[in-house]
């Protein structure tokens, strides 16, 4: 007779079976004959395997008898990952999606994730889903970021400062060249302050640029537009190298002319001043008299006929020494003449 036999176990994969020992009893205090055999049963869902195994014994009659104990190996265990949590990957223009982590699972050993998210990503932020699943249904997730930024400004350069020769006492249109940008992302779009073939008026002008990329980084730059009149300097009977003196007290004819693309302007608005340097002068003097009326206001008038433009400097009232006469054309250059009154 049977006097007990092991009961039907199920374990965690991996653990090893383990058989229970079955004990056996003959009624005529005889010893048994014991024998064992194995059989793998068929297995589902998640039991990994089935073994039931067959005891017999059998007394010196013949008699015999048989129990069995089923042990069921079963994986209801997830895969572990192998990283506690994954790199986060950042990129400026584009990112690859990362090589697949791994997990480890207490059956199938090493795991390798899979995933339905792109291989590249543009720009944005974005979460990769890797899914960890062992051959018995466990599944387990974990999520890795992916930040695409374009963070960098452009590189912007302006065109060298700019002078030009003006035509117009008011101004002209002026073109010049374009500015160039690059950026690691994209083409990044130029603006200017001032347009090329805008109206410049005269003087000195800065023109900021701007570069800005698809990401909305920006960049400055500025370039200066110069716009003068081209003149010939003093003219007689100012000698342009101070050594002119006049008679202290007479008129002195101040004159000058625009030349070069400025030749034909005839309304330039040229002001007259002056400013005492000091009570010395160098030498006697050495220049003609003039009997011309004292212009009364600060403006040069055109000559039509000499193509000059002329200031009469009144020196009535006036002290000996050394000037500094000025002319300004409002374009911004610095136009003087020392003389000597004596």
């Amino acid at each position: 007779m049977i006097v007990s036999c092991p009961a039907d176990t199920t374990i965690q994969c991996p653990a090893a079976p383990a058989f229970g020992t079955p004990q056996f009893n003959d009624n005529c205090g005889n010893s048994l004959s014991r024998t064992s055999s194995d059989a793998s049963l068929p297995v589902s869902g998640k039991e990994v395997s089935k073994t039931k195994r067959t005891w017999t014994a059998t007394d010196h009659a013949g008699n015999s008898v048989s129990c069995s104990q089923t042990i069921t190996v079963v994986d209801t265990t997830a895969p572990v990952p192998d990283a506690v949590s994954l790199t986060a990957v950042v990129a400026q223009r584009s990112a690859a999606r990362p090589a697949a982590p791994t997990a480890t699972d207490a059956c199938d050993g090493k795991i390798i994730g899979t995933t339905t998210s792109p291989p590249t990503f543009g720009q944005g932020d974005f979460t990769i889903v890797w899914t960890f699943a062992d051959s018995h249904g466990n599944s387990i997730t974990q999520s890795q970021q992916v930040h695409v930024h374009d963070t960098i400004a452009p590189v912007v350069s302006c065109p060298a400062n700019l002078t030009v020769v003006t035509t117009n006492a008011s101004g002209m249109p002026v073109r010049y060249s374009a500015a160039t940008a690059t950026d690691n992302c994209s083409t990044p779009i130029l603006t200017y302050s001032k347009l090329s073939g805008s109206q410049f008026g005269l003087g000195t002008t800065a023109v900021n640029v701007q570069a800005t990329d698809a990401a909305g980084n920006r960049a400055p730059c500025s370039f200066k537009v110069s716009l003068i009149y081209a003149w010939s300097g003093f003219l007689s009977p100012i000698a342009t190298n101070g050594s002119s003196v006049f008679k202290l007290g007479t008129t002195v004819g101040v004159k000058f002319q625009l030349t070069g693309a400025s030749a034909g302007i005839t309304n330039a608005a040229a002001k007259f001043s002056y400013v005492k340097l000091n009570g010395n002068v160098a030498s006697s003097v050495n220049e003609p008299t003039s009997s011309s009326v004292a212009t009364t206001d600060k403006l040069f008038r055109y000559d039509s006929t000499s193509k000059q433009y002329v200031f009469n400097w009144g020196t009535k009232g006036l002290t000996s020494g050394t000037y500094q006469l000025k002319a300004d054309l409002g374009d911004g250059l610095s136009r003087t003449v020392n003389l000597g009154l004596k």
